[in-house]
């Protein structure tokens, strides 16, 4: 549960929210292991009493008798959280992002993880979609689907592609090519991803990088010859 640098409000939402978004696969009573930079944990009160929490904290003297450093801590965090029978996280959050991962390397089931906000992204990992950008903002099964079938089997195909996100592909294709069109033609403008805004930075938008001599230049770092690239 991400709550200290992470810029994203919609993420940010009171414990009892949180609760409820999650009780439904929670049971009564069951050791809920908390993975957090929420230094109160007050915060933590309507989950009190109806399970068992525990926090890294509560493990920190077995820690320190082992002598692991402080700059490992987020590491075991991650680990503990991977092994749960159920894991909801925050969306946006890279940190949740490797716990999400390594539970897809563990074998967990891909129902079996959440997210706790917002409402339409509680059952994301419930579908294996095709990666979309921006890419960060949650996991894919991508990343362990069939890792260790042999090179000559079929590529990974998603059983459900959300239009939406095809649709959102499109529109920022299409701002992309608007951004860099309108710049001056010795440098152009670039394209924030996440912002969906022209930027006066060389950022590119993969697909306009394609057709794009001078971002196939940068990203090959090869020279550009007339109309295409010249590899060397």
């Amino acid at each position: 549960m991400r709550r200290g640098d992470l810029q994203y409000t919609s993420v940010k939402i009171p414990a009892d929210e949180i609760l409820n978004n999650s009780q439904s696969h929670l049971y009564d009573g069951e050791l809920l292991y908390i993975a957090t930079d929420e230094r109160k944990r007050g915060f933590f009160a309507p989950f009190d009493g109806r399970y068992r929490l525990r926090f890294l904290s509560d493990f920190e003297p077995l820690l320190e008798k082992y002598n692991l450093g402080k700059n490992y801590y987020g590491m075991v965090d991650q680990i503990v959280a991977a092994s749960g029978r159920t894991m909801t996280g925050t969306f946006f959050s890279t940190f949740t992002g490797y716990i999400m991962r390594m539970r897809g390397y563990m074998g967990k089931p891909n129902n079996s993880s959440y997210y706790f906000a917002p409402d339409d992204k509680l059952l994301d990992m419930h579908s294996d979609n095709w990666p979309v950008d921006p890419y960060y903002t949650r996991e894919w099964p991508l990343a362990w689907e069939h890792i260790n079938d042999p090179e000559s089997a079929p590529a990974w195909v998603p059983s459900r592609v959300i239009p939406e996100s095809l649709a959102r592909r499109k529109r920022q294709s299409a701002r992309a090519a608007d951004c860099h069109a309108g710049g001056r033609p010795e440098l152009g403008y670039g394209f924030e991803i996440i912002t969906g805004k022209c930027s006066p930075k060389e950022a590119w938008h993969y697909e306009t990088c394609l057709t794009t001599p001078r971002c196939l230049q940068q990203a090959t770092n090869t020279p550009v010859s007339g109309t295409g690239v010249a590899v060397r």
